[in-house]
């Protein structure tokens, strides 16, 4: 409790000194590398309420803080289409027998990172990777940034290192995301970087990684004792989910947020306490229809406004579709909502591009229109 206190004593101290903005900038550049202190902290003053959570609770705050200053960016259209997932959340937490389970999901939805650093899984960790990558790509070819020669070689040279480092978490789900990425910025703009498809063959060569895809050819049928694979034993598992929910249904609603895990030994006894392994199927099984609608309709919402912003950087938009490709394709064998730290980061980046989008398509979300047309042609004079 008293380490709660003093960080929202900072942070309100970084508010009244910088403004709300640059205090909430400051939570979301510092809040994915505190993992691992935070955890040190709990369970060293032995707290009942986690300080991540207590750090999310303060994000919201000044999320509302922000939108009451300026209550037009409710018109957002993406905000929009994430209000609509958040109330079918909502309506999940109080419909399920259990309300009090899914807050903290709730909470963390509102809000929205050996080889794991300050992260808490190697996943979340290459996860973070598809998405600074995909920012590099969108750096060296947006026409709102402007690099210098040196500045590219740098950045070229990162993405190399940031792409053996995701070889080396074994994520497989992140790999085939990866290549996804790589092959549609091969396919929509660069050419020259098919030759990056050649890494996933070459990595067969590295004794570790060959055991990982080879780990893939056995274990596949579910006979006695017999131990399965990560894949088939997923597979396994959103049969029993769906045959579950088939015999059990609550189509509209599911069956409460956050709640997958207290209802497992119902259904899969062999594992207690796991995820689903696939964020569609947990919006399904804990939000039904509703929920799967209102998540799918954030990203229907955000290619419609990547399309807009074809026309003054084709190159750009391109490059933000494809990373939402990327995690609409991870999150079909992973638990993407808990991982925070990619969270925050990918749809910050997603937010601050729909905010550059509104800048140059027309007059920004709660500024008038004649200052966003300046500030627009003056965009367009410093190119």
């Amino acid at each position: 409790m008293i380490l709660d206190i003093a960080l929202a004593g900072i942070l309100f101290a970084v508010a009244a000194l910088f403004g709300v903005r640059r205090a909430a900038l400051t939570v979301i550049l510092m809040r994915p590398s505190c993992d691992a202190g935070f955890s040190w902290a709990n369970d060293l003053l032995h707290q009942s309420m986690k300080t991540g959570a207590a750090i999310n609770l303060l994000v919201i705050g000044l999320a509302v803080i922000v939108l009451v200053h300026v209550p037009r960016v409710f018109l957002s259209p993406p905000l929009l289409a994430w209000g609509g997932f958040l109330l079918a959340a909502l309506m999940s937490l109080v419909h399920g027998p259990d309300p009090a389970s899914g807050t903290r999901l709730l909470l963390t939805l509102t809000t929205y990172a050996r080889l794991q650093s300050s992260f808490a899984h190697p996943n979340i960790f290459a996860f973070f990777i598809i998405s600074v990558i995909a920012l590099i790509l969108f750096l060296m070819r947006s026409t709102l940034v402007r690099l210098t020669r040196m500045r590219r070689r740098m950045l070229y040279t990162h993405t190399v290192l940031l792409l053996i480092l995701l070889l080396f978490t074994k994520t497989r789900s992140a790999w085939i995301g990866m290549t996804v990425i790589l092959i549609g910025y091969a396919l929509f703009i660069d050419r020259r970087w098919y030759a990056f498809t050649i890494v996933p063959p070459a990595a067969l060569l590295i004794p570790g990684i060959t055991d990982r895809v080879a780990d893939l050819s056995t274990g596949n049928v579910d006979v006695g004792f017999q131990q399965l694979n990560s894949l088939a034993w997923r597979e396994v598992l959103w049969e029993n989910t769906l045959q579950w929910m088939a015999d059990n249904p609550s189509i509209l609603l599911g069956h409460g947020l956050d709640l997958y895990q207290s209802y497992l030994p119902l259904f899969f006894p062999r594992e207690i306490g796991t995820a689903p392994h696939n964020t569609f199927l947990q919006i399904y099984f804990e939000m039904g229809l509703i929920g799967l609608a209102a998540f799918l309709a954030i990203f229907v919402v955000l290619f419609a406004q990547l399309y807009r912003g074809c026309t003054h950087d084709r190159a750009g938009a391109i490059v933000l579709a494809i990373l939402c490709i990327g995690y609409l394709t991870v999150s079909y064998a992973d638990n993407l909502l808990d991982y925070l730290n990619f969270e925050w980061f990918f749809w910050f980046v997603l937010g601050t591009v729909m905010a550059w989008i509104r800048l140059r398509t027309g007059a920004p979300i709660g500024v008038d229109a004649r200052v966003g047309a300046t500030t627009a042609s003056a965009h367009r004079r410093e190119r």
